[in-house]
């Protein structure tokens, strides 16, 4: 039997803002524990016979939402073009 690895999926954000200290604490938390699971795997993985899959990591991203369609209306502007802009700019502040 092949052995199974780890699926994570975690809810992102809605995007209809720029991200804020909230925002930042919770996704540096999941980047630490991510970065730890990888290192495990990296390391049981070359100390062993056994090599399990490496671990997946989904996060999704909030694009419908009536916050956004209100902010969008407040902004005059489209809610897909910008739910994709604070989505942007979301991942670059993660950088």
């Amino acid at each position: 039997q092949a052995a199974k690895g780890l699926a994570w999926y975690t809810c992102g954000p809605t995007v209809y803002d720029s991200a804020h200290l909230g925002h930042a604490r919770t996704y540096v938390c999941l980047d630490i524990l991510h970065r730890i699971l990888l290192h495990l795997h990296e390391t049981n993985n070359n100390t062993t016979t056994i090599c399990t899959p490496k671990p997946i990591f989904i996060m999704n991203i909030t694009d419908v939402d009536d916050k956004i369609l209100k902010r969008a209306l407040e902004l005059n502007e489209h809610p897909l073009h910008l739910a994709r802009r604070y989505e942007v700019e979301f991942f670059e502040d993660l950088k």
